[in-house]
């Protein structure tokens, strides 16, 4: 994949809209843990960096170097939100991702005049014009960012996680459904922060009823 650049950006600006932030969220699949969306602004005079891609097609080392690069040399604006495995439960994984998403936006120091949101919903309940761009993680660099942004800090957050409950493989798979991690939750049971309901949707619910 092509690193990208703010020409999707640069164009908007030409259009009137000054701050620009790109909305992104992860976690959405996992077996744990929570959701975490990331907002970012970029400024227009980004240097080019060949690794600002989205996140999937960056190694981890890279992606925590080109975010170091963007927190601390850049210095992008940028707010991070979460949805708990509890909302995830209440609301379901499309509305807790809205959620997570909103409380990005809502941690920005600054109010952005347009959301770039990775997907094809908008974002509402917000009060700020959105935009949805299916695939925008591989199209906007703002969306990239905030993909590399926000997969970094649930990984990190699933890496501390993991030093609690350590049978469970987080530090490596995150919270996904590795085979090592579904043959930890046949041995020990679900924790706290397993999202139950996936289980319960899954054609081997009988291997887990024991443990909702």
């Amino acid at each position: 994949m092509a690193p990208l650049d703010l020409t999707f950006e640069k164009k908007l600006s030409s259009d009137g809209y000054r701050l620009i932030a790109g909305i992104d969220e992860v976690g959405r699949g996992a077996l744990a843990g929570p959701i975490v969306a990331a907002a970012v602004i970029l400024p227009l005079e980004l240097p080019f960096h060949q690794s600002l891609k989205d996140s999937k097609s960056v190694g981890e080392k890279k992606r925590e170097s080109v975010v170091r690069w963007l927190i601390k040399e850049i210095e992008i604006k940028y707010g991070l939100g979460f949805s708990s495995v509890e909302e995830i439960e209440k609301c379901n994984v499309h509305n807790a991702s809205l959620l997570a998403m909103r409380r990005a936006v809502c941690c920005l120091d600054v109010e952005p005049d347009l959301l770039l949101i990775d997907g094809i919903w908008n974002l509402p309940g917000i009060g700020i014009t959105s935009l949805p761009i299916a695939q925008g993680d591989a199209k906007v660099a703002s969306i990239a960012a905030a993909s590399l942004v926000a997969k970094v800090s649930r990984d990190l957050w699933m890496t501390k996680l993991g030093s609690l409950y350590r049978t469970y493989g987080w530090d490596k798979n995150k919270g996904y459904g590795t085979p090592s991690h579904f043959e930890a939750i046949k041995t020990n049971g679900l924790s706290p922060f397993h999202r139950k309901s996936f289980f319960r949707k899954r054609e081997f619910f009988g291997q887990y009823e024991d443990y909702l």
